[in-house]
């Protein structure tokens, strides 16, 4: 199969959360964000992609870890990401340490 690298922006409070995802120099805004305990639920329309439909991911989250999975017009798919960055306003445990 083939690797897509991306970039997921969670912006506001949970349950109010709202979003980006940008791949392949395509940047989108979501159309959903849900947040249960350590688990983050996101869709979004792929037309811009080139790929009309609905893409849904979850991701569960573990320290600055995300793994899961996810479905859309191309069929299933597993993601795994690292938290780059913490919300506005503080450090990330690498920034912390330097």
């Amino acid at each position: 199969g083939q690797t897509f690298t991306g970039e997921l922006t969670l912006t506001g409070e949970s349950p109010s959360l709202t979003g980006a995802m940008k791949v392949q120099g395509i940047e989108i805004e979501l159309s959903s964000v849900e947040v249960s305990g350590s688990t983050v639920e996101i869709a979004f329309d792929g037309a811009p992609f080139g790929m009309p439909g609905l893409f849904e991911m979850r991701l569960d989250i573990e320290g600055d870890r995300a793994r899961g999975g996810g479905s859309g017009p191309p069929g299933t798919f597993t993601l795994e990401g690292t938290r780059v960055s913490g919300p506005s306003g503080t450090e990330t445990p690498e920034e912390a340490r330097r």
